[in-house]
């Protein structure tokens, strides 16, 4: 154990000297350190505080991601897409039926229907 005074530097060195007297490396390097100051202290502590605070909710949220969790907004898009693709077959088979018809009362085939108003039969 040190007794005497003690300064602690930002890079995290210490020095200790004797009440009586100080060598003059010791005395050059306080002169020269930054001082931390109590705000600074402060401030750290909140920094680190915040920063496990962010990574407990990154571990939380990559366990999710691990477990399936959280993943209602992709199966609602999903589900959202089928529902569009079922209007759209539903739309596309109400105008093949159209055109079915349409072939009929003009004594045409579907085939010739489609050529007539420019439509490629995989439309």
């Amino acid at each position: 154990m040190h007794s005497g005074c003690k300064a602690i530097f930002a890079d995290g060195t210490a020095v200790y000297w004797a009440s009586a007297g100080r060598d003059s490396a010791a005395q050059k390097k306080l002169a020269a350190a930054p001082r931390i100051s109590p705000l600074m202290v402060q401030a750290e502590r909140k920094l680190l505080a915040k920063r496990a605070s962010l990574q407990q909710t990154l571990d939380t949220l990559n366990k999710q991601l691990d477990l399936g969790e959280g993943c209602d907004a992709d199966a609602a898009r999903k589900e959202a897409r089928i529902d569009r693709l079922h209007r759209y077959n539903d739309v596309k088979d109400a105008g093949q039926e159209l055109m079915g018809r349409l072939a009929v009362l003009e004594g045409e085939s579907t085939k010739a229907m489609y050529r007539k108003y420019d439509l490629e039969l995989d439309d």
